[in-house]
């Protein structure tokens, strides 16, 4: 879009923002209300549990009488947050599709093929969202929700661990740990506490035979577990 207005052609689609987690879960239930096929959502910052029987009675309307497809990829630390396991229930309930990821690389919604919810700072997903229209706009972020669908976990299942016995949460945080992430950046990317990347660390250490970071990712790269 930007290359365009430089060049001085039509921008393609265009822009609107909405400030607050509160006008963001209004536009995302007006925007699911008039879906023709799809709701595609990452992270529970964009799940909200109804807080009334009308707002319920909204979902429901839309996914059982319209047919709209719900799908939802959330990251793995969810599990262990009864609120958030609440919204992931209730949309399984509605026929939602839900699975997880260790890391996501920001909150958004997708509605149908050309309009995204995406927030205004990805580190702070309260502050508010910007909403792109144009189906070339958002054809990116389709390409990247479909690249993490395919690769997540349904959100009941436990998750599955490879060749080398390493759960997907661990082959990221050995990846974070080799790009020379602190521990408190990494427990912000994984979304969960510092006291669980510290033991976390600690036991692919251990598993590695390393004495320090340093060590364990030389011995990651060795073994072929990065």
């Amino acid at each position: 879009m930007t290359r365009n207005y430089e060049a001085g052609e039509e921008c393609v689609g265009a822009v609107r923002r909405f400030d607050g987690v509160d006008a963001v879960h209004t536009r995302l239930r007006e925007l699911c209300a008039r879906a023709a096929k799809e709701c595609r959502i990452f992270s529970s910052s964009y799940v909200q549990l109804p807080n009334s029987v009308e707002q319920g009675n909204q979902w429901e309307r839309v996914v059982a009488e319209r047919g709209i497809s719900i799908r939802a990829v959330h990251q793995d630390s969810f599990r262990g947050d009864s609120a958030e396991l609440g919204a992931a229930r209730w949309l399984a309930s509605l026929g939602g599709r839900i699975r997880t990821v260790p890391v996501l690389p920001t909150p958004m919604a997708l509605v149908d093929e050309h309009i995204a919810l995406v927030p205004l700072d990805p580190e702070d997903a309260t502050r508010g969202a910007l909403e792109l229209n144009g189906y070339e706009a958002v054809a990116a972020l389709r390409t990247i929700f479909e690249h993490f669908w395919v690769t997540a976990t349904p959100w009941d299942e436990p998750a599955q661990r490879d060749r080398e016995g390493l759960s997907p949460r661990e082959r990221d945080l050995l990846r974070l740990l080799a790009s020379g992430f602190t521990d408190e950046s990494m427990c912000r990317k994984l979304g969960i506490s510092l006291r669980t990347v510290r033991r976390a660390v600690a036991d692919l250490m251990a598993r590695l035979g390393a004495h320090s970071r340093f060590e364990a990712g030389v011995q990651a790269v060795r073994c072929g577990w990065l």
